[in-house]
């Protein structure tokens, strides 16, 4: 991936609560910061930090993904139920 954008700090904070902020220039060789409303403006697709670990996940920068998102909900990131009950059928609950 050539660049990937970040439309506000909750995903930097995330990543940084979790040790993981470092996987950002492993997948990437361009960081923007851009407000999600300039973002939509240009069209971008937007994935958000559940996003970026399933990207880092595919990629092989992380060991386990469903115990990195339990780790992210320890440290307070907010993840519905219904999303991690979607994340548990698809990517199991190891």
């Amino acid at each position: 991936m050539d660049k990937i954008i970040i439309s506000d700090t909750s995903c930097l904070i995330a990543l940084i609560n979790i040790g993981l902020l470092g996987i950002l220039k492993d997948l990437c060789k361009e960081i923007i910061i851009k407000g999600r409303t300039v973002a939509k403006s240009y069209n971008l697709k937007i994935i958000g930090t559940i996003g970026v670990l399933l990207l880092a996940d595919q990629n092989g920068l992380i060991k386990d993904f469903m115990s990195t998102i339990r780790l992210l909900v320890t440290k307070r990131f907010r993840v519905s139920d219904k999303l991690i009950e979607k994340l548990i059928n698809k990517y199991g609950s190891k």
